[in-house]
């Protein structure tokens, strides 16, 4: 899998993207959006690996796209880790430090930050 055949929809103004992968009529995707008024500050929604496709890089591809996406806008996103596949708390909280998200003084959340000015604040 290419990371040039990535589908995404949305867009910074519409405030939500996300990356599609379809592969062997299984379904992979990511999205994130922005609900707050600075424009700024961004959720990480859900990265999901169907199972039969999972071990094939897909989750990285995705947050890859994501990672970009926050780069290049410039923006904070904030990820709350909350395993539901096949990851456990930690692995999952592993598996997003090592694209760059970083931890905060609340457990279950990561963040990734490219803003010069805003600041990580679960109660945003």
């Amino acid at each position: 899998m290419d990371i040039n055949n990535i589908k995404s929809s949305g867009s910074f103004d519409m405030g939500h993207v996300s990356y599609l992968i379809i592969d062997d009529r299984y379904l992979s995707s990511a999205s994130i959006s922005s609900i707050y008024a600075d424009k700024i500050t961004w959720d990480f929604n859900r990265l999901i690996v169907h199972p039969k496709m999972r071990g094939k890089g897909y989750a990285s591809l995705l947050i890859g796209k994501v990672v970009e996406f926050c780069k290049h806008h410039k923006l904070l996103l904030r990820c709350g880790i909350s395993p539901y596949g096949g990851l456990d708390f930690q692995q999952l909280k592993n598996f997003y430090i090592r694209h760059g998200f970083q931890e905060t003084e609340y457990e279950d959340f990561v963040v990734l930050n490219f803003s010069d000015t805003a600041v990580f604040d679960i109660t945003n």
